[in-house]
């Protein structure tokens, strides 16, 4: 799919560049960069920044999709350079190629993650350790994100205490009769879902079925903690791993680009429900004559700073 979305995407761009004003010279490009090196290189790197992984949000997938377009444009560039190619290909077609290629390498995605969900295809048989909430949040985020989705294979659990997951999935007795499957089916992936796990019992479980599985995960107890801006960070000498919070505002430039998006998105939104406000006013105007509409009060701002807050009256004095 990622091969057919370059090709339309180096064709489009190619009929963008011949139609724009001052481009009818000549353009050329091999054939085997055309079909063979250049969407090579653009799968290379979606493979590399990991654009297909199951558990990843919509957002994520942009991000990582954009990176890879312009590594690959980069790399592609420098290989026409090195080729000594590069004065037959116009620098117009390599800016409009990165957008085409973005735009394409996106509506692929989503084109081949909604046939494959209507079809049932391309699911990963997934085995859960634990039957609670944790495993349910996981399902559901594999069912209403836009991401590959994934096949419960069972479950295991000494205890399980949701009917809901009980009543649909296969649970297993014990580990042994979950490892016999694991290995049985050949699953590749294993989720141990239990964050309140003692850790002697979590190292205990990873050195079992790590030998069996290609990809083991669980789920820490982080609870609570905010993980929108959580990064990881691998100490491997020290088989240590950090998880850092990224504080976006902590920099000037980020602070001012929302300061001005505050304000644009604020002047806005006024606009927008300025005929709404004069309609309140005169309905309370004309319910309460005599007093003032707009009710003044003080409420605690940034650096504990009192400031003036405004709004409809809605009580009588």
């Amino acid at each position: 799919m990622e091969y057919i979305a370059v090709l339309i995407a180096e064709k489009l761009s190619l009929v963008i560049q011949h139609n724009l004003p001052g481009m009818n010279g000549q353009f050329y490009i091999s054939d085997l960069y055309f079909y063979g090196i250049i969407p090579l290189v653009f799968i290379f790197f979606l493979y590399y920044t990991k654009v297909n992984e199951r558990f990843i949000l919509y957002w994520e997938t942009l991000q990582r999709t954009f990176y890879a377009v312009l590594y690959s444009e980069i790399f592609c560039v420098v290989l026409l350079y090195l080729f000594k190619t590069s004065n037959y290909v116009s620098r117009a077609y390599v800016v409009i190629f990165f957008a085409m290629a973005f735009i394409c390498l996106c509506i692929s995605r989503q084109f081949l993650i909604k046939t494959c969900r209507r079809l049932n295809l391309m699911k990963e048989a997934v085995v859960f350790i634990g039957a609670g909430k944790t495993t349910q949040k996981i399902i559901d985020f594999t069912r209403n994100n836009n991401c590959f989705g994934i096949n419960v294979a069972g479950l295991f659990d000494e205890t399980p205490k949701i009917k809901d997951i009980t009543e649909k999935y296969h649970i297993f007795r014990d580990l042994e009769e979950t490892k016999d499957y694991i290995q049985r089916y050949k699953i590749r992936t294993v989720i141990i879902a239990v964050p309140s796990m003692e850790k002697e019992r979590l190292l205990n479980l990873i050195e079992d079925l790590q030998p069996i599985v290609r990809n083991l995960m669980f789920v820490p107890n982080i609870v609570g903690m905010p993980v929108f801006n959580l990064e990881v960070k691998r100490l491997y000498e020290n088989n240590m791993v950090l998880l850092g919070i990224k504080n976006n505002l902590a920099k000037k430039t980020n602070r001012r680009i929302k300061r001005v998006f505050d304000i644009v998105f604020s002047l806005a939104t006024m606009v927008i429900i300025l005929p709404v406000s004069i309609i309140v006013m005169i309905g309370i105007m004309i319910e309460s004559p005599g007093a003032s509409p707009i009710f003044k009060h003080y409420r605690v701002g940034k650096s504990g700073k009192l400031f003036p807050c405004y709004k409809f009256r809605s009580m009588v004095q």
